[in-house]
């Protein structure tokens, strides 16, 4: 009697897992994540594409028949007419990041593509202007509006598109696909928007804002402090000698600080200056050997 209550026990304890894990899979548009407020969202990794692989055909950025393959959905509703820019940030400076904003209609049956972004190296292909397609993407203020960047990196193209007003009482979805790779990114939004509070259906009410990739006893800790003034620094702690580097991101991923890291095992400290920085919303990334780090940070 004892064994079958603990194989029934550890049985349940698996189909208990499994529904758990399953809710937490937004690969699929219904199955969106909720957000109830713009609080930077971090999405460790995006493990697949759910069940539906096509849809990223809802968009003519993409060329016909498109298959995602690491997808992860966010849907909110606007609390107000104001508006939206945000930058996606991801855990690898190359990872080619696509999205796509749809507005919601009737009941969800129908959707209005807003914006595209399908630029971004080929798997396999190798062209000069690669940076300017891979990296940090969103929307932003541009000089020439821009709504759409179709699939591959073609001459002068980039990675924001134009920001854009969303109408209140609206509800909104964005597709994000990493093209290249399973890791995650950190979302950090921006402009005037905010979004309705859904008390019951909320996912965002507290997040963290770090991604760690990293393997066997390297262990990186909270960036401190943060919010900072003048400088900020992160302890690692090293199992053995390790080389890299540390890099300092504006909100929209570019480059503003570098330094090379070469340490011995145990605990190292990077230290980062803020200095003639404007106060705002920085990212740090800190790649050691294999591991990576990308932590977001508040100048005061």
């Amino acid at each position: 009697m004892k064994q079958i209550f603990t194989l029934f026990y550890i049985t349940f304890l698996c189909y208990s897992f499994s529904i758990h894990a399953q809710s937490f899979n937004h690969g699929d548009l219904k199955n969106a994540q909720i957000l109830c407020n713009t609080a930077p969202v971090r999405i460790a990794n995006l493990p697949d594409a759910g069940q539906d692989h096509q849809e990223m055909s809802i968009s003519s950025c993409f060329p016909e028949g498109a298959s995602e393959s690491n997808t992860h959905w966010l849907r909110w509703t606007a609390a107000n007419t104001a508006i939206l820019n945000f930058s996606i940030v991801p855990l690898k400076s190359d990872d080619d990041i696509d999205f796509i904003l749809i507005q919601l209609n009737d009941n969800n049956m129908n959707h209005t593509v807003l914006r595209c972004m399908g630029s971004g190296r080929r798997l396999g292909e190798s062209i000069p202007n690669d940076e300017a397609c891979s990296g940090a993407t969103g929307l932003k203020l541009l000089a020439d509006p821009v709504e759409n960047a179709d699939f591959g990196c073609s001459s002068g193209a980039g990675s924001f598109l134009s920001e854009i007003v969303l109408d209140q009482g609206k509800q909104y979805a964005l597709l994000i696909h990493n093209y290249h790779s399973s890791d995650g990114v950190l979302i950090e939004f921006g402009g005037d928007i905010q979004f309705a509070p859904q008390p019951d259906l909320c996912t965002n009410v507290q997040n963290d804002e770090v991604i760690s990739l990293s393997s066997g006893d390297l262990r990186f800790y909270d960036a401190f402090p943060n919010p900072a003034h003048d400088h900020v620094q992160v302890k690692v702690d090293l199992p053995e000698p390790s080389k890299g580097t540390c890099q300092l991101l504006d909100p929209h991923g570019r480059l503003l600080r570098a330094q090379t890291l070469d340490f011995q095992g145990g605990i190292q400290q990077i230290n980062v200056s803020l200095e003639a920085l404007p106060s705002g919303i920085f990212f740090l990334k800190i790649k050691l050997g294999d591991a990576l780090h990308l932590t977001r940070i508040v100048k005061n």
